[in-house]
């Protein structure tokens, strides 16, 4: 892997290679990310992906909710036509407890004029995966799935540019701008779907690896991503299958790791998930205690009865899953 300690050496000056990452939808995290730079690797290349920075405290802003984010160290003075780029908002929904809102971020890598182009193209032609493995990771390690409801009046019509000239010829608006408002419809049952440091941090290392998904991963990934939508029957079956898989094969290397030559038979007495689930318990396997409630009877219920659950149940579920993955597989990356 080509890494940017390797610049230093010998006398040929330096080469920054920049990337903006636009988010189609706002990044939604705690204040202790802005500011933050996490080493990535794309393609091979060795770099750094910096998060803008909260601005310095000066007292109420005319508008809170529309008050940027300050962008990262070498961009600051960067502009894309006349205004400034625009990084993220200080406080996202409310004021001045809201969490910030990422719109971009900076990826830079170090690197010598004769491996400008060569690594130019190795992380262009890489990202695309780099990035659907970042987001991946959002959702695994976090809830940003499971956001409240919120709706934002803007102040101004997007869509109208409205002004007079001046004396001098510039551009002036004259008129008063309305305040933003913010309808937030809140379950104080539901997760907080900010992201932490330590998330982005896990997310990152996860995409930078050659890791793939284990099968179990990949449905309770789904299943995170039908929340969203508000399938709730589908997060439930997909969490459930995630869970069967899980357990059987860490029963599976248990009873290969014993050498018993009934594997199969036990594994065929013990069928479907609530049979895994009590195989599993009867050999000492971490299982959560509510397992039955959370996740068997609701994928019962939807399997075979056709039944619609709730957000709540569906929650529910994929916790219990969460639980058997991380206490049962090994380490994602």
């Amino acid at each position: 892997m080509e890494t940017s300690d390797a610049v230093s050496a010998g006398n040929l000056a330096a080469v920054r290679i920049y990337g903006i990452v636009k988010f189609e939808q706002p990044l939604l995290c705690l204040k202790e990310v802005l500011g933050t730079s996490f080493p990535i690797c794309i393609g091979g290349v060795q770099g750094h992906f910096e998060f803008p920075s909260e601005p310095i405290e000066s007292g109420r802003p005319a508008d809170p909710l529309r008050e940027p984010l300050v962008p990262p160290k070498d961009a600051k003075t960067w502009r894309q036509g006349d205004p400034p780029i625009l990084w993220g908002l200080r406080h996202a929904y409310q004021y001045p407890d809201g969490h910030p809102e990422v719109l971009r971020a900076l990826l830079w890598f170090d690197t010598i004029p004769d491996k400008t182009a060569e690594l130019s193209t190795a992380v262009y032609q890489n990202f695309d995966r780099w990035r659907t493995r970042l987001f991946d990771g959002f959702d695994l390690f976090s809830t940003r799935w499971f956001a409240n409801s919120t709706t934002v009046v803007s102040p101004s019509p997007g869509d109208l540019n409205l002004f007079v000239f001046d004396q001098s010829g510039k551009q002036e608006r004259p008129y008063k701008k309305k305040g933003t408002q913010v309808a937030v419809y809140e379950d104080p049952a539901a997760p907080d779907p900010a992201l932490t440091q330590t998330q982005i941090e896990k997310a990152c290392m996860l995409a930078s690896s050659d890791t793939e998904l284990s099968l179990p991963y990949r449905f309770q990934l789904a299943a995170y991503r039908a929340i969203k939508e508000k399938d709730f029957r589908k997060a439930i079956v997909e969490t459930a299958v995630a869970s069967e898989i899980a357990l059987t094969q860490a029963i599976e290397n248990r009873l290969r790791l014993d050498q018993l030559p009934y594997t199969d038979k036990i594994l065929e007495k013990f069928r479907m998930l609530s049979g895994r689930v009590e195989l599993a318990r009867a050999m000492g396997f971490a299982v959560p205690e509510n397992i039955k409630s959370a996740l068997v009877e609701p994928r019962n219920m939807v399997a075979h009865r056709g039944e619609s659950p709730t957000q709540r149940q569906a929650f529910a579920a994929v916790s219990a899953t969460a639980k058997i993955l991380g206490d049962n597989l090994p380490p994602l990356v």
